[in-house]
């Protein structure tokens, strides 16, 4: 790109994460993983899921007990959450709070609270 490699950082960011319209269309939702967007993310996550335990089984598809960057995306994109790359690049280092290149449920739980169906996160 034109002026060397963009550098992302949590400030910088434009709205990287959209949920899809009622009508089709796209609109922006979160903002990086602050503590509003990490609620809705939790928010959408309890509309969907029975708990945490339930959310973090499903994301965790190939049942190894953490999320790599490519469950932690189809996770996302099955709440009809989408973000750019870069900008998951970003988001996913927020979450993985001891920086070992994965999300434990730990962490996952840390980032978006407790899930109960009909209630906004604790």
């Amino acid at each position: 790109p034109a002026g060397g490699p963009r550098t992302l950082s949590e400030n910088s960011l434009p709205p990287p994460l959209v949920r899809a319209g009622t009508e089709g269309g796209r609109r922006p939702i979160l903002d990086a993983l602050d503590s509003k967007s990490r609620q809705q993310v939790s928010v959408l996550m309890a509309e969907t899921f029975q708990n945490t335990h339930a959310a973090y089984r499903f994301a965790d598809s190939n049942g190894n007990g953490v999320l790599s960057k490519a469950e932690f995306k189809r996770f996302l994109m099955h709440l009809g959450v989408y973000t750019p790359d870069e900008e998951l690049a970003v988001m996913f280092r927020q979450v993985d709070e001891n920086k070992d290149g994965s999300i434990d449920y730990s962490e996952f739980h840390h980032a978006f609270g407790s899930v109960r169906p009909g209630h906004a996160p604790a």
